[in-house]
Order: structure tokens, then C-alpha cells, then sequence
């Protein structure tokens, strides 16, 4: 688990509180894998860790305190309730509890932004399954999207699916940035496009930096199923 290559490069005392971390996360891992009632052992979890202390001493105010304790409880309380409603032994694992709890999140969320009319920051990974009239995705750039990772791993088919949900998420209008210079390591340098953006349909694109706007000589309903379709071809033959 810990490789004694790590106590070489680090100093002893990092490489002493990273050990300390991992057997704490793999002691709580094994405890809550085989104790059939899981919330006194996260209840433990948390306290060993100085969590609670930290929200008592970081808050601002007494009620801000109440409502981050609220919330702790809230957890516990919501973990109890899953196990309770479980009928099958499967549904109470930690893990099955977890899934449901991040889920109920997710709609709780999407709830929220259907009914509210605000600006939604998130990651191409945490736009699944939502939509919304305007969408804009920054840094079209080859090294960011696909990432450089992807391009030296050859795997920037993940890195096109990711761009294909993103693309999907927008209802009435999509706006893609890129930057032509970007600062890395303390310098300035060059960027260039993204290959993604040569395979979207230029008479559907108003670009204005190239001269590349264009009237859609087609119905516009038609245009966006002939683009969706080339798409699901690139995704399907690559």
C-alpha cells in the first residue's frame, strides 16, 4: 500500500502523515464494509477526524455553526432512513447508501435549477443528465480539450464523449471559447484549437474570428439532427 520508494522521495514526516492517512481510510473501509449498522461507525469516523471541532472553531456566527452540525446530523439521519426503507441486505451496504444519497443530491439539485434562474458552474463530468437554454464550455484547446493526458495516453475518444455531452446540454444556444495564448509554468505560450472544433459543422457556426460565419441553408431543427448524427457516427466508429 505504501511503497518504501515514497519514504525516499518525501520528507519523513510527509511520508509518516500520508501512511497515518491511508490507514485510516483503509481501517474505516474494512469497518464499514462488514458492520451491519454503519452510521455509529461514521458517526466515529468523523469525530476521529477533528471535523467537528473545526466547524465549532471555524464558524462565524453561532447559527452558522448550528447549520454546518445540522447538516452533519442531517447525514447520519439520511443513512439511518436508506438502511430502514432497504429491503433487500444488498440495499444497506455503505456503498449501495452512498450511491443513493449522491443521487438524491443530483435531483435535488436539478430541482433547484429548474426553479431558479442562475448561473450553474460545473465540470463536462457533472453536466449528465442535466440541461439548460444556454451553455458555454471554455478552453476549445488542444492540451486542455482533449487534455494532454488523453493525447499521450491515446485515449481521447473519453475526451470526445465528454465533448458530446456538453454539446447536448444546451436547449437554444452553445458558446465555445479558446484562448490564443495561454500562461503555463510562468510563460506565455501558444495555444491551437482544438480537433473538436473541426468536426463540428461550419454553416451552423457564427465564428467570427475566423470569417467563418455562414447562413444555414437548411432548416435549423434539421441541421442540428444532421450534426447530433455525425457525432454518434465519429463516437460509434472510433
Amino acid at each position: 500500500m505504501y511503497p518504501r520508494r515514497l519514504a525516499h522521495v518525501l520528507p519523513s514526516k510527509a511520508y509518516g502523515t500520508i501512511k497515518e492517512f491511508g490507514e485510516f481510510i483503509e481501517h474505516y473501509t474494512r469497518e464499514l464494509d462488514q458492520h451491519p449498522d454503519p452510521v455509529p461507525i461514521v458517526r466515529q469516523m468523523i469525530d476521529e477526524t477533528g471535523y467537528i471541532d473545526f466547524v465549532r472553531s471555524d464558524a462565524k456566527t453561532p447559527q452558522q455553526e448550528k447549520n454546518r452540525i445540522d447538516n452533519i446530523d442531517m447525514l447520519y439521519t439520511s443513512i439511518q432512513s436508506l438502511i430502514n426503507r432497504a429491503e433487500e441486505d444488498e440495499d444497506r451496504t455503505i456503498d449501495t447508501i452512498i450511491r443513493k444519497l449522491v443521487l438524491l443530491d443530483m435531483l435535488e439539485q436539478q430541482q433547484e435549477e429548474e426553479n431558479t434562474n442562475k448561473v450553474n458552474l460545473m465540470t463536462l463530468h457533472a453536466a449528465k443528465g442535466l440541461e439548460f437554454d444556454f451553455v458555454y464550455i471554455m478552453g476549445l484547446e488542444e492540451e486542455m480539450l482533449p487534455h494532454r493526458n488523453s493525447i499521450l495516453s491515446e485515449t481521447v475518444e473519453e475526451e470526445r464523449r465528454l465533448m458530446y455531452v456538453g454539446i447536448t446540454r444546451a436547449r437554444r444556444e452553445l458558446t465555445l471559447t479558446l484562448a490564443t495564448q495561454r500562461r503555463a509554468g510562468g510563460q506565455m505560450r501558444v495555444t491551437s484549437e482544438s480537433r473538436f472544433l473541426d468536426e463540428l459543422p461550419e454553416e451552423h457556426i457564427d465564428w467570427p474570428a475566423k470569417a467563418k460565419k455562414k447562413k444555414a441553408t437548411k432548416d435549423p431543427e434539421a441541421v442540428a439532427d444532421e450534426y447530433l448524427a455525425n457525432i454518434r457516427a465519429l463516437l460509434g466508429n472510433r
